[in-house]
């Protein structure tokens, strides 16, 4: 199986899944668990792959399958309980859609074997009482009864905060996928109680017992390490480019909008339709991207395509965010270009309870800079959110690591500077910039090609060093 296009950490990791009946890869976000799932499912053989997550990655998942899977096969997304699920290939569910608790879906899924079973951020099966978990594990996550684990030839768990409080919330999945790890006696599995009283620390309070960390970690790291693969960025630093581009695709029916927003901009996307091709005009225009979208421009229905667009991805950001910093310490920057864009992102972050602070064309000098460092040290600022025109150059962020454009310009390398905000001296990790992208839409075409074009402007100039700071 040809592996050149991964990086060698990930071709180690392939080998740690194929190899393993069960296993949990434990690397942290940004270091490519689905490519590298994706090649060990390939390396293994697997022709009937299930796949779940998070809603608002089911099409990040089958584009990635698509960019990256050596076999032949049809990926399916269900996005309704009623679906009907393909005998063979990659069938990719969220987990909301088999939390109910008594699914037909579910049953569907469990009529045939699965030759590989991935579970993309375990941790969601961290509650022994959740129905997923249960449909997942069985109702004593033993895999006895019937459970997709338990009809799966292969389960691989995928997360970068295995344990997002404490250890605790470990016990669903060594029970189930490697009890003989947990004995608390031959041949007998610790029980929770019996876990959580061995790796954790606790008060008693009127409501019962409280956990308050974790305790005896060596021992379970030990324990563990013949199940799971744990990498961090600063491990494979060699390895990874300093700054890296790519596209993260949603689907617009995740977005948590009015359904006039979606067929409103179904409309604007059918009128644009008469242009010609993007592919085509890109050609025309040298792949000069600016040009091209300046003469779309023209056209009124892109500007509200465009406003349209951001409204909807702004939604599905929110998730995205909230998914991605649960569990973890870690901050995160997020770009757009609208305002009614970038109050709509700090609303939501401030209804979830996540500090944030942002900068656009309403602030002084004053408030931009009282954002900054608010960002760059205070903890409980976990969010920056800018405007790609107002923030996108001259102040630094490398508090974070991770950069998502929700919008971008149509500069390619105003987008590049943006993300660079990041990737400047003191940053000690890579940096990874995704393009929120809108699947079957306008704005799959532009990100896409703006992502190429940023990848280009980053290995043209120096990706070797931080920018200097300016």
């Amino acid at each position: 199986m040809d592996l050149s296009h991964l990086y060698a950490y990930q071709r180690d990791a392939v080998g740690f899944l194929a190899s393993r009946k069960n296993a949990l890869l434990a690397h942290e976000p940004g270091l490519g668990k689905t490519a590298t799932s994706i090649a060990a499912a390939d390396t293994v053989g697997a022709q009937r792959v299930l796949v779940l997550c998070m809603a608002v990655a089911k099409s990040h998942w089958a584009k990635e399958f698509s960019r990256f899977q050596k076999l032949d096969r049809t990926v399916t997304i269900i996005h309704k309980a009623t679906q009907t699920v393909p005998p063979v290939g990659v069938v990719i569910v969220n987990y909301d859609l088999i939390s109910r608790t008594d699914t037909e879906l579910v049953k569907r899924l469990m009529k045939s074997p699965w030759d590989v079973l991935i579970c993309d951020e375990a941790h969601a099966l961290k509650s022994r009482s959740a129905n997923r978990t249960r449909h997942v594990y069985g109702k004593r996550c033993d895999l006895a009864g019937v459970s997709l684990a338990a009809v799966s030839g292969r389960v691989w768990l995928l997360t970068g905060t295995p344990m997002p409080s404490n250890a605790s919330e470990l016990w669903t999945h060594l029970r189930a996928l490697t009890p003989e790890k947990i004995e608390a006696s031959p041949g007998l599995p610790m029980n929770e109680h019996q876990f959580i009283d061995r790796f954790c620390t606790w008060r008693d309070t009127p409501f019962g017992r409280k956990i308050t960390g974790s305790r005896h970690l060596p021992e379970l790291r030990e324990k563990m390490k013949d199940f799971m693969d744990r990498k961090k960025k600063a491990d494979v630093l060699t390895d990874l480019p300093a700054l890296t581009f790519d596209t993260f695709v949603v689907n617009p029916q995740d977005a948590s909008v009015p359904a006039s927003v979606l067929r409103e901009l179904g409309h604007h996307e059918m009128a644009l339709a008469d242009h010609p091709a993007f592919e085509a005009m890109m050609e025309e225009h040298g792949g000069d991207i600016l040009s091209v979208m300046s003469r779309i421009a023209r056209d009124t229905h892109v500007t509200t395509q465009r406003r349209l667009t951001g409204q909807i991805k702004a939604e599905i950001a929110l998730d995205l965010v909230q998914q991605e910093l649960s569990g973890n310490t870690k901050k995160m920057i997020v770009f757009a270009h609208h305002t009614s864009v970038i109050d709509r992102l700090m609303s939501g972050f401030a209804d979830a309870g996540l500090g944030a602070v942002r900068i656009d064309g309403r602030d002084n000098s004053a408030e931009r800079d009282m954002s900054v460092s608010m960002f760059q040290n205070d903890p409980v600022i976990r969010v920056f959110v800018g405007q790609i025109t107002a923030a996108g150059t001259s102040i630094t962020l490398t508090a974070a690591s991770d950069v998502l454009f929700v919008e971008a310009s149509w500069v390619p390398a105003e987008n590049v500077q943006a993300a660079c905000r990041a990737h400047r001296i003191g940053q000690r990790d890579g940096v990874l910039a995704r393009f929120l992208t809108l699947d079957g839409s306008l704005d799959r075409q532009i990100m896409s090609a703006l992502a190429k074009k940023s990848r280009d402007i980053a290995e043209l100039i120096d990706n070797e060093d931080p920018t200097p700071a300016n």
